[in-house]
C-alpha cells in the first residue's frame, strides 16, 4: 500500500471538512446558544464543553494552577471578562492539568496561551498580557493582522483530535503510575518495568495481526 497517497487522500479529507459549507452553517447555528452561555462572566472551558467556542467571538486562555505567569493575568483576565461582555465577547478559560485533551488539539506548547476565535477560525494572541492591550486588540481590530491557524492545525481536524486523545492517555497513564507508586506502594522501577511488558506485548501482538494480514495477500 503507498502510505503517502493515503496521507495525502486523509489530509484533502480534512481539509475540505473544516471549509464545508455545511460546517460553516452549523456553526452559525450555534452562536445564539454559545451567547447566552457565556454571559458576562468567565467560562471555564473543558473536554467536554469546548465546542462552544466554534461560533461566536471568543478570547481562550490556557492555564494551568501551578502556573506562576498564568496566576499573574488572572485579574487581568477576570477584568477582561465584564469589559468585552459590551463587546458581545465570551472569555473562557481552560486548566490543561484537568483537560489534556484540549492542550492536545490548541497545541498547547507555553503557559499561558491565549487564542482569539471568530466562528470558529482561531488566531493566536503573542501581545501583552494585560486588559488594556486584550481590549485593544479587541477594539482596534488588531485580531484581524494575525493569520489565522492553519487548517492542518485547527482543533476541529481529525489529527489535531487524535493528538488529543494521545495527550488524554499520556495522563491516564501517569496518573495508572501514581496509583501503583502511591496507593499500592510499589517502587518507580516497577511501574516503569509494568509499562515496558505491557508495551512490548501490545508491539508483540500488532505484529503479528500486521503478518496475518500480509499472509492474507495475494
Amino acid at each position: 500500500m503507498n502510505y503517502s497517497i493515503v496521507t495525502a487522500l486523509f489530509c484533502l479529507i480534512c481539509h475540505s471538512y473544516n471549509n464545508s459549507p455545511f460546517l460553516a452553517a452549523a456553526q452559525k447555528a450555534r452562536s445564539s446558544s454559545s451567547s447566552r452561555l457565556c454571559g458576562h462572566e468567565e467560562v471555564e472551558l473543558t473536554d467536554e464543553n469546548w465546542r462552544q467556542t466554534l461560533s461566536g467571538k471568543w478570547m481562550i486562555k490556557f492555564y494551568a494552577p501551578w502556573c506562576p505567569a498564568c496566576q499573574s493575568m488572572d485579574e487581568d483576565w477576570v477584568k477582561l471578562a465584564r469589559k468585552l461582555r459590551h463587546h458581545g465577547y465570551c472569555v473562557g478559560s481552560a486548566n490543561v492539568a484537568e483537560n489534556a485533551g484540549l492542550s492536545g488539539r490548541f497545541l498547547v506548547t507555553s503557559l499561558p496561551t491565549v487564542y482569539h476565535a471568530i466562528d470558529g477560525k482561531f488566531r493566536l494572541y503573542d501581545g501583552v498580557r494585560a486588559t488594556d492591550e486584550f481590549e485593544k486588540f479587541i477594539v482596534e481590530s488588531k485580531w484581524s493582522d494575525v493569520e489565522p491557524v492553519a487548517w492542518y492545525l485547527s482543533p476541529t481536524s481529525y489529527h489535531m483530535a487524535t493528538l488529543g486523545s494521545f495527550f488524554t492517555f499520556s495522563m491516564f497513564l501517569k496518573d495508572v503510575h501514581v496509583m501503583l507508586t502511591d496507593d499500592f506502594g510499589l517502587p518507580n522501577y516497577l511501574s516503569y518495568a509494568m509499562f515496558a511488558i505491557v508495551t512490548i506485548l501490545i508491539g508483540l501482538i500488532i505484529g503479528l495481526v500486521s503478518d496475518d494480514d500480509d499472509d492474507d495477500d495475494p
